[in-house]
């Protein structure tokens, strides 16, 4: 008889009603393929199950039969979970080999503690899991599993794929009415050791490459059996200039062949060239439209250089947000509060100097998450990091595990007030200058009356401060749900994960007093009519999905184009960036399309 193996790699559902999906566990699905190349495994050990959503421990015990080995790959979305489920399959089938892997595992589990903490846990893999996986199974069968096994990695990236294996293919069969969200991995590895991060400490070296052949083959699977969304698992995806783009043209045949993967959304090479550009052009023609990402976590030299990022470029980063401006391709770029060095004043800075720079279409602020296995986790002493652990940073109506995050709110360069301060001014700029409510009266300021948007926006910000009405009172009733939030107290009904777009709502709920506010700023400065309408018709109102602008100046070719401001009779047709259903669908997607420019009407015909 065959030992019965469990692979677990669970995650919380996306959508909801008739668009509730899955991610399919792919990272579990490697460790078995990878394991089907060796004829004892095979002969040995049966796959029971590849776990992928959260579900109670009493319905899983009910259902699993005799499990000899049970593998649970954890992340910071599923750690808290593994462990109740882990120890209830102990608790049970005490005999059972209990194996965890993943990211979230220590490397460090002697100075940890990590078996007298988690007694139910039999083994640990740290490093590549595919071979250390092989090892478990081979040592299982004589007898001799260790408590850790390291692998470092795999030499070739020469193994059979698990959407090749089929090993999915049932899972799809069994839910019929759900979507499903797939990873695809053209290679592995990144040439950058970011402190914050916990990729490159796991993989940082020379990028290794699959067989080209392989992610065609993937590709055709996900586009047969309709994949929805795919996430691209290269941590650089456009640093093989001419390989990456054949793999991008073959998503586009993929997709016009089948009509999937509708969307596919990569993490682009951090150093920016043209080349990536055409990649990013072919995406956004053909509907892959989750937006560009420009990553930089911060623009304070002092704080590149701690979080050793400096080696990244930003010389080019102007140029590609004209670029994108003038083809208006959506970008974002993210930045993380609370790195070492970062102050407010170097913050407030900074997020200015990003506007400077042209970014207008999405700046995201996330705060610093401390995750086991980076670098910054050993540094906390040297920068004075202190921490929260909030419970309902992932939230979810499956939480009946919670999960929990560990969010930096305080260093010795940035105190708690100043953090939340700091907050405050990305929610500022976000609310108003992301938005559109104040874009062209802040860029047709900086280039007719030089301006600059750090003064700009400052002023602005003393004003928010001190209004009596709707745009004061949002700005300190999100003030005070931050601030609590941050200090570790229960949040009920609103979750800080996404409390910096929640206000938008509000905004739209009340546009006339926020345009009348931002247009009260504007007129301290400038009274020019074009402009006023301009920023008037550009920020869309629900229902209304176009319309045509007739202005005296080329307002639009000038704060977008770096054309000269000239006179004459100028038509301008708006259109909304996507179809909507209710009010209610219009509304949440100032979160979910927030990288599109959700908010601001495209302007068609834009030459």
């Amino acid at each position: 008889m065959k030992i019965n193996v469990y692979l677990s790699q669970v995650n919380y559902s996306t959508g909801s009603g008739k668009f509730k999906g899955y991610w399919l566990p792919y990272s579990i699905g490697t460790l078995w393929s990878y394991a089907q190349q060796f004829e004892h495994i095979k002969e040995n050990f049966t796959l029971k199950e590849l776990l992928f959503k959260r579900e109670t421990p009493e319905v899983l015990l009910n259902r699993i039969e005799d499990p000899k080995i049970f593998c649970f790959s954890s992340y910071v979305w599923n750690h808290e979970y593994n462990k109740t489920i882990a120890k209830s399959v102990k608790e049970k089938y005490p005999e059972c080999l209990i194996v965890f892997g993943g990211p979230q595992i220590t490397k460090f589990p002697e100075r940890n503690n990590f078996f007298e903490e988690h007694p139910y846990i039999d083994t640990i893999s740290l490093g590549e899991g595919e071979g250390n996986f092989e090892k478990i199974l081979n040592d299982y069968l004589s007898s001799e599993v260790k408590q850790i096994y390291k692998f470092d990695r795999i030499d070739e990236l020469v193994f059979p794929s698990p959407y090749e294996l089929g090993l999915f293919d049932q899972m799809i069969k069994d839910h019929p009415n759900l979507q499903w969200n797939a990873v695809l991995e053209t290679n592995r590895g990144c040439p950058f050791k970011c402190t914050f991060c916990d990729w490159g400490s796991l993989t940082y070296s020379k990028l290794k490459k699959f067989n080209v052949e392989r992610v065609f083959s993937d590709l055709e699977w996900m586009g047969k059996h309709k994949i929805g969304y795919v996430s691209l698992a290269d941590a650089n995806f456009g640093c093989f200039r001419e390989r990456d783009m054949i793999i991008t043209e073959k998503m586009i045949e993929v997709q016009n062949k089948y009509g999937y993967p509708e969307t596919i959304d990569a993490t682009w090479y951090k150093n920016l060239n043209k080349s990536v550009i055409d990649m990013v052009k072919k995406f956004i023609e053909n509907g892959f439209n989750r937006g560009f990402s420009l990553s930089l976590q911060s623009m304070n030299e002092d704080t590149l250089k701690s979080i050793e990022r400096s080696n990244m470029k930003l010389n080019k980063f102007h140029e590609i947000l004209d670029l994108c401006n003038e083809q208006q391709i959506p970008s974002y770029t993210e930045l993380i509060l609370g790195l070492p060095h970062e102050t407010k004043d170097t913050w407030c800075e900074g997020i200015c100097d990003l506007v400077e720079a042209g970014q207008h279409n999405s700046i995201e602020s996330w705060l610093t998450q401390m995750l086991e296995n980076s670098q910054l986790n050993q540094e906390r002493e040297e920068h004075g990091i202190q921490t929260v652990f909030l419970e309902n940073y992932y939230t979810s109506n499956e939480d009946f595990v919670g999960e929990v995050a560990e969010i930096v709110v305080a260093t010795k360069y940035m105190p708690f007030e100043d953090l939340i301060d700091s907050w405050m001014y990305s929610w500022m700029i976000t609310n108003f200058h992301i938005y559109g409510w104040t874009q062209i009266y802040s860029i047709f300021l900086r280039k007719n009356k030089d301006l600059s948007f750090y003064s700009f926006y400052n002023h602005l910000l003393s004003l928010v401060i001190k209004d009596k009405g709707v745009v004061g009172d949002e700005y300190r009733k999100t003030k005070e749900r931050v601030s609590k939030y941050l200090s570790g107290e229960k949040t009920v009904d609103y979750s800080g994960h996404t409390l910096l777009w929640d206000s938008q709502q509000v905004f739209h709920k009340n546009s006339d007093d926020i345009r009348d506010f931002c247009l009260g700023i504007f007129k301290t400065y400038c009274n020019n009519e074009n402009v006023i309408i301009a920023q008037t018709d550009f920020i869309t109102s629900f229902g209304v999905d176009k319309k045509t602008i007739l202005l005296n100046e080329n307002i639009f070719h000038y704060c977008y184009k770096s054309e000269p401001l000239k006179g004459g009779i100028y038509s301008y047709n708006l259109t909304i960036r996507e179809p909507y259903g209710s009010e209610d669908d219009y509304m949440r997607m100032f979160y979910f399309k927030r990288r599109q420019g959700w908010g601001k009407y495209r302007i068609e015909d834009f030459k």
